[in-house]
């Protein structure tokens, strides 16, 4: 965010509060409109009480520790319509900046993927 001009970092800022969880979770597909998973819903199945409740309380404390609103909730919603600035319109230093986050997240994820 830093390297962005003040016009780019309104367009890649999407929400100002981040949500207590990624809106994938651990979906096997994404829908258009689909919000954060509550905590609870990120197992396949109810968990036994009182693991279900304490998780519910433990998302209920995040968001509110948060500040979450339904506005903040509907901000991240997934979509397929693009949001955020586009690489093609980042300057070369900005770029480089990009590969190098990029090329950490990869290099992270490749012992978890590989």
């Amino acid at each position: 965010m830093a390297t962005l001009s003040d016009e780019q970092r309104g367009a890649a800022l999407v929400c100002d509060v981040a949500p207590t969880d990624i809106v994938g979770g651990n979906r096997p597909l994404l829908t258009e409109g689909a919000a954060p998973m509550p905590l609870p819903d990120l197992w396949r199945g109810r968990l036994p009480d009182p693991l279900h409740d304490l998780t519910v309380q433990i998302q209920s404390a995040a968001d509110e520790f948060a500040g979450i609103s339904d506005q903040h909730v509907d901000a991240v919603r997934w979509t397929r319509q693009p949001s955020g600035v586009c690489a093609a319109d980042l300057d070369s230093g900005q770029r480089d900046v990009l590969r190098s986050l990029l090329d950490l997240y990869c290099a992270s994820a490749s012992g978890t993927f590989g």
